[in-house]
């Protein structure tokens, strides 16, 4: 049992960096791209919120990334370090 959950650390940690980050970052650059546009906000909304969903995907992965590289070493090696924070400090 216990090799079958050795990445759950690094992926409870990634996911909920991307739950934390991707909701808030939508509304906010939502907001943002609809104050950009000014009075053709009505007219972009589609395209507001392609970029803003997409612009929060891009700053959540800044924090799932590294957190699915860390998964993946301790799964494939899993004498390299203990736990998640030693795995990153291993691997930086």
């Amino acid at each position: 049992w216990q090799m079958l959950f050795c990445g759950v650390q690094p992926t409870v940690a990634g996911y909920a960096w991307y739950g934390l980050t991707v909701y808030p970052g939508y509304e906010f650059f939502s907001r943002l791209y609809d104050s950009l546009a000014g009075s053709a906000a009505e007219e972009l909304h589609a395209p507001i919120v392609i970029l803003a969903g997409a612009s929060a995907t891009v700053l959540a992965c800044i924090g799932v990334c590294p957190a699915e590289a860390a998964r993946i070493r301790i799964v494939a090696q899993p004498d390299f370090a203990d736990g998640l924070v030693g795995t990153i400090k291993g691997i930086a």
